[in-house]
């Protein structure tokens, strides 16, 4: 199961938007999980659970965000 983002039988729209370091039952999972649309400028750290269905051309995926806590 995605520890960020989950889309049961639809679709999400992710837009200008880090998703990194999730967590789901305090085990370290893929950021998402089903279909995103994701329509540029965001940054997806672990994006092995999901499924693009929109422009990925300005994101970034399986990447550090290097951000700190």
């Amino acid at each position: 199961m995605g520890g960020g983002i989950r889309a049961n039988g639809g679709t999400i729209n992710v837009t200008n938007s880090i998703v990194a370091d999730n967590r789901s039952h305090a085990f370290v999972r893929p950021d998402c999980e089903g279909g995103l649309d994701t329509f540029d400028y965001s940054l997806i750290s672990n994006s092995s659970g999901c499924s693009f269905v929109g422009s990925t051309t300005s994101s970034l995926f399986d990447v550090e965000p290097g951000l700190a806590p």
